[in-house]
């Protein structure tokens, strides 16, 4: 294969949110972000370069990887649904990145050093019947996904879908504990958002005003999750199942962090299927995940 071949694109995709994404006949997926602000790199022509240059540097590559990390689970998510397998999904970081710069200057970016390892394998979309290959049609369907995820009205929509997607890959690192942290800090965040949905409900029926004191209360300390969860079961917001699921991933990740408790694969399965659970909740983002663990002989 050419270096030319290798980042021809064989699929192509415009999403309603504005981004484009692409594969590659070298398996290379691509993701175009020039009509997402918060995702621009900053250039001598703006305000502040110096100055801001390191921080806006950050911030807008943290932003790609949390859209890449969220693509990564409707990704996964598709390929469940749709191609009945499980491949145990992929994270990335900033490291694994290429950035496309002006063709005549070629490709830069620290992801160049991972290159070589990928031909071969992946997205190979012109040829169906080669082993590893992920259809079309399954692509599009993810990128449906980013889109609803993308343009959801709740303000950390991306942030909880890239978390899910951490902990779903520790999963398959064997790194049970983290995927159980990570998995809770997503579902923490989730109850957050039904607890407060719940609470102004409540208070808007008994002709109550929402004041910044009634606010600080029930986000307090004597408000926990426990606390929280068994209220909104008994008043119907959150089904049995659903608060014994809590309870239980809650349980785990407590152990971990106050009491260094190894957690268990089952563990990490629970509390990934957990925070899908609540994203469906309260976001209605309905995802289907299949945590990969095995082992090396």
């Amino acid at each position: 294969m050419k270096h030319g071949d290798f980042f021809s694109p064989v699929g192509q995709w415009a999403l309603e949110s504005g981004l484009n994404i692409e594969v590659t006949a070298g398996s290379f997926l691509g993701f175009d972000f020039t009509n997402w602000p918060e995702a621009l790199l900053p250039t001598e022509e703006d305000d502040h370069f110096n100055d801001d240059f390191l921080h806006i540097a950050i911030s807008a590559m943290r932003e790609r990887v949390q859209v890449i990390n969220a693509f990564a689970l409707c990704l996964h998510s598709a390929t469940v649904e749709l191609d009945k397998i499980s491949y145990g999904g992929f994270r990335v970081t900033h490291e694994d990145l290429v950035h496309f710069d002006d063709p005549l200057k070629g490709y830069g970016g620290p992801g160049l050093a991972h290159l070589p390892s990928i031909p071969g394998q992946g997205i190979l979309l012109p040829f169906p019947e080669r082993h590893g290959t992920c259809p079309a049609a399954t692509i599009e369907h993810a990128c449906k996904q980013l889109d609803a995820v993308l343009q959801s009205p709740h303000p950390k929509s991306l942030a909880l879908v890239a978390l899910t997607n951490h902990a779903l890959n520790a999963c398959k690192g064997h790194d049970f504990e983290l995927a159980v942290a990570t998995a809770w800090t997503a579902c923490e965040s989730l109850l957050e958002s039904l607890w407060d949905e719940y609470t102004r409900t409540q208070a808007a029926l008994h002709s109550l005003s929402v004041t910044r004191k009634r606010r600080a209360q029930w986000a307090g300390r004597d408000f926990t999750a426990s606390i929280i969860v068994e209220v909104m079961t008994l008043a119907g917001t959150i089904s049995p199942e659903l608060s014994t699921a809590i309870g239980d991933v809650r349980s785990k990740r407590n152990k971990w962090i106050h009491g260094i408790a190894a957690a268990s694969y089952q563990d990490a399965i629970d509390a990934v299927n957990l925070a899908r659970d609540l994203l469906d909740e309260v976001m209605d983002l309905k995802f289907k995940v299949a945590p990969a663990v095995g082992v090396s002989f």
